[in-house]
């Protein structure tokens, strides 16, 4: 696929897992997806920690030791107001020079408000979102991910206008281009690994079909 086209495309991110894992099991996993995103770009990294009744997700500092806070949020439903409040409020107390919020799932209006509001002030420290094509974007550059080839698929493939970066819990990524139908509906996932050096997903074939089932 060539840069062109792939910037054409609309980009999601997503993660699957088992679904008997519980709030807690799906929150650690995102917080380690996270720390290692930041450990990868050369921050020092600890997670979750505890701090004069403050909880943080995952705390980062640069070569000059200075901190920053980064809130993980494994969701479903849109980030509110709420969770930005309290990350801006972490912020100002720990008198943090980064803030980030990695979300699986996109800020509702009321928050991306509060967040645009906030980064127009006079304030030294941004306050970045990071969530859907942001994502994709992060972890495609700072994990040096392929873009997928759709040259090098089968023939006959339909019209590709989205395409999703899907992590499952062995942390493999993949990329999936959704194929549309003359009917103009989703009719077939067109699967890429997103790693150079890919050996063989670890995946079953029946694990495979659940994830597409809650995909």
């Amino acid at each position: 696929m060539s840069d062109t086209l792939y910037n054409r495309l609309k980009k999601k991110f997503k993660v699957v897992i088992p679904n008997d894992w519980s709030n807690k099991q799906k929150g650690d996993f995102w917080e380690k997806v996270v720390a290692d995103l930041f450990r990868q770009q050369g921050w020092k990294v600890r997670e979750n920690i505890s701090i004069t009744g403050m909880q943080i997700d995952v705390l980062i500092k640069n070569d000059v030791e200075e901190i920053g806070l980064v809130e993980c949020k494994f969701h479903q439903e849109k980030i509110d107001a709420d969770v930005i409040d309290k990350l801006i409020g972490k912020t100002n107390r720990k008198k943090a020079k980064f803030s980030y919020l990695l979300s699986t799932s996109e800020l509702n209006s009321t928050a991306n408000g509060i967040v645009s509001e906030y980064n127009n002030t006079e304030q030294s420290v941004k306050l970045r979102c990071w969530c859907g094509e942001q994502l994709v974007e992060k972890f495609r550059n700072i994990y040096n991910f392929n873009i997928p080839n759709l040259d090098l698929a089968q023939e006959n493939i339909g019209d590709i206008k989205t395409i999703t970066l899907l992590l499952n819990q062995s942390k493999e990524f993949y990329w999936i281009a959704e194929e549309i139908s003359s009917q103009g509906i989703p009719c077939r996932a067109i699967i890429f690994s997103a790693s150079s050096n890919f050996s063989g997903s670890k995946l079953t074939l029946q694990e495979w079909k659940d994830y597409f089932v809650e995909y």
